[in-house]
């Protein structure tokens, strides 16, 4: 995500989900309060939670894991 850039506050997915951040900084916003995201971060959002991402100065790369969905897997042809 580019520096200044964002994710508009949000209701999250029917599933639970881990965010880790991979570099830069960056605020994640929730119903308990805002949170400093640094490089190493490792959180758990509960399901249908509400989130808003904000990237810091250098940018946000964050990773997220979570069940899996149809069609985001590659598939293997015979």
């Amino acid at each position: 995500m580019p520096a200044g850039d964002g994710i508009d506050a949000h209701q999250g997915p029917d599933n639970d989900v881990m965010i880790h951040v991979l570099d830069g900084s960056g605020t994640l916003g929730t119903a308990a309060g805002d949170l400093t995201l640094r490089p190493g971060d490792l959180l758990w959002m509960p399901r249908r939670s509400m989130r808003r991402f904000t990237a810091g100065g250098s940018g946000l790369i964050y990773h997220t894991v979570h069940v899996r969905k149809p069609g985001l897997l590659p598939t293997l042809r015979r």
